[in-house]
């Protein structure tokens, strides 16, 4: 797994998946250009953490002035990243080096992929979350916000495999 590659060390993990109907090459660029504007779950949650809700596409999250970049992608598999203060502004970086280069104090770093593999006719669709500290300090603070952040983050995740689901199924014509 790129993952691994990119932040093999964490301090917090959550990992959210679903099987999609269609093999990998089907389903990626559903995954891939995550369109999520028709989740008003998700709206309602960017709104309230001010973020802007008509940005609400993968390609602009990861797009330039977007919150995180891509910084790996290969064989159904791409690794979404961002550095940033608990709660704060982001950090800006170029590239999967540039990202673990980074180790200044206060900070936190957040690594996020999907990857898809075949299950028979259908694909499993997974996404895990990984965050670390660069600091103790950090870490403590995080603690306690990820408490809070925790569930409407795996919220929004399981949001945005439901949405892939059913649009990779409008497409096939599935029920």
């Amino acid at each position: 797994m790129i993952l691994d590659r990119c932040m093999p060390d964490y301090h917090s993990r959550e990992i959210h998946s679903i099987l999609v109907a269609g093999p990998p090459e089907q389903v990626y660029p559903f995954v891939r250009h995550l369109d999520f504007r028709s989740s008003w779950i998700t709206r309602l949650l960017f709104s309230l953490r001010g973020m802007p809700t008509n940005r609400m596409t993968l390609d602009s999250i990861v797009g330039e002035g977007g919150l995180f970049r891509i910084i790996a992608e290969a064989d159904f598999e791409f690794v979404v990243a961002g550095i940033g203060r608990p709660g704060g502004k982001t950090m800006p970086f170029s590239s999967e080096a540039e990202f673990q280069a980074v180790k200044r104090p206060g900070l936190i770093k957040i690594c996020w992929n999907f990857t898809l593999s075949s299950e028979g006719e259908k694909t499993r669709v997974r996404t895990e979350t990984r965050i670390q500290s660069t600091d103790r300090k950090t870490r403590i603070i995080f603690f306690f916000y990820w408490i809070i952040v925790r569930p409407f983050s795996g919220l929004i995740r399981r949001e945005m495999l439901r949405i892939v689901k059913k649009q990779a199924m409008a497409t096939r014509g599935a029920p």
